[in-house]
């Protein structure tokens, strides 16, 4: 990646170098400009592209973004995109805005967010939305006080605040590309700004998976140790998973790392905003061709069929629009059923675990094939454990008996 990374040896030359190539490619992205390099092998690609996974953005249309790469001959290199931007204790969801004539406007759909114009990735212009809380948070924040951009990648870009300033809405001295730097941008009225300015410091390497990030098509991603990159193919497959189990230590929130929750209100039920929230999304993704799978840990039992309870909740994340539907959390196998254009499969059990009693041996390894947005099939493929450890294939008289027992348990009213 050759944007906004310091070079920690080598030589001047080869920094000045870089630095003209980003002036120049980034520079045509924010605006118009009148100078022209014919001889500059190296372009800027941007695609509208749609979101790849269902990461927790704040509920809204399906989100305009944008990608940046930077060719050279045959080689094309994609760019680190922002994803999070840290203000104070604050965290903010990044979303593109794709500027037109040197203009923008802030995404509709996403409050709490902020915008990033599409192509600044010298001078990174982050826009928030125009609310009485982030007025407040601007004031708050003085000369010295520490930003933090989380780019796609994992890596934290850290800049110091130089100034904050009201300047004239779009004033060129405002966007201009021309050094590493951070400029957060909140609307006061139709033709004026309030800005704080601040300067590259640091960068801290990725240290896991990207804050609320959205894996853009062919664009690696660091994810812990791995390196992923999502590709488009004919299949498009958005996960979806919650906790259903009111553990309230272990939560997500606005400033710690945890589960996502089902049962945000009320332990007895589920919550009926975060389902509004979940089928929303679903349907946005739905018109867009994607399958959902959805994961529920849900309350452990010791039994092969759901209970009534479960059952109900199971066939509540259906409703939603899921072509599948599974249970996590048992280590004991539990029976499955087909709910409408739904399957659900109550609960795998244990994979590898250190348990050897007879009702927790058995398993499933479920096959599921999609093409095009459709869930084709289901191929069960029951296992058995031995030592402790080692999964084999049931034979075919444990199979027949297990699977007969399990789907003599179905629930009713499908």
């Amino acid at each position: 990646m050759i944007l906004l990374i310091p070079v920690l040896g080598g030589t001047c030359l080869v920094l000045i170098a870089v630095v003209l190539v980003i002036v120049l490619v980034v520079r045509r992205a924010v605006g118009p400009q009148t100078e022209h390099n014919p001889g500059m092998p190296l372009e800027v690609t941007r695609a509208a592209l749609t979101a790849a996974t269902a990461t927790p953005l704040p509920e809204g249309p399906p989100q305009e973004t944008c990608t940046v790469s930077v060719n050279s001959g045959e080689a094309q290199q994609p760019v680190p995109l922002p994803v999070s931007l840290t203000i104070e204790s604050r965290v903010f969801p990044v979303v593109a805005t794709l500027p037109s004539g040197g203009q923008w406007s802030f995404p509709d759909g996403y409050p709490g967010a902020a915008a990033w114009v599409c192509g600044s990735v010298v001078n990174y212009l982050l826009q928030l939305e125009e609310t009485p809380d982030n007025q407040a948070l601007l004031e708050s924040v003085q000369p010295g006080s520490s930003l933090t951009l989380r780019l796609s990648n994992g890596t934290d870009l850290r800049f110091r605040v130089g100034e904050r300033r009201q300047v004239n809405a779009y004033d060129p001295s405002a966007l201009a590309q021309a050094r590493p730097s951070l400029t957060v941008i909140l609307p006061e009225a139709a033709d004026t700004w309030q800005i704080v300015v601040a300067e590259y410091a640091a960068e801290a390497e990725a240290a896991g998976a990207p804050v609320n990030a959205l894996a853009q098509p062919n664009q690696p991603v660091q994810v812990g140790d791995v390196r992923v990159t999502v590709t488009q193919g004919p299949n498009r497959i958005a996960f979806f998973g919650c906790n259903t189990v009111d553990n309230p230590y272990d939560w997500a929130t606005d400033t710690l790392p945890g589960v996502y929750t089902c049962r945000l209100a009320d332990s007895r039920y589920l919550d009926a905003e975060r389902l509004a929230q979940m089928g929303a999304r679903i349907r946005q993704l739905r018109e867009q061709g994607y399958a959902i799978s959805i994961t529920l840990q849900y309350y452990e039992t010791e039994e092969f069929a759901p209970y009534p309870q479960q059952v109900l909740d199971f066939r509540t994340f259906a409703d939603l629009g899921a072509d599948v539907v599974q249970g996590s959390q048992a280590h004991q196998p539990q029976t499955l059923e087909f709910y409408g254009e739904t399957f659900i499969h109550y609960g795998l059990g244990n994979l590898f675990f250190d348990q050897n009693w007879a009702e927790v041996r058995p398993s499933f390894i479920d096959r599921l094939v999609f093409y095009d947005g459709r869930l084709l099939s289901v191929d069960l493929r029951p296992t058995m454990m031995e030592e402790y450890g080692r999964r084999r294939p049931m034979t075919a008289a444990e199979r027949a008996e297990f699977l007969g027992m399990l789907f003599a348990l179905r629930p009713e009213g499908e």
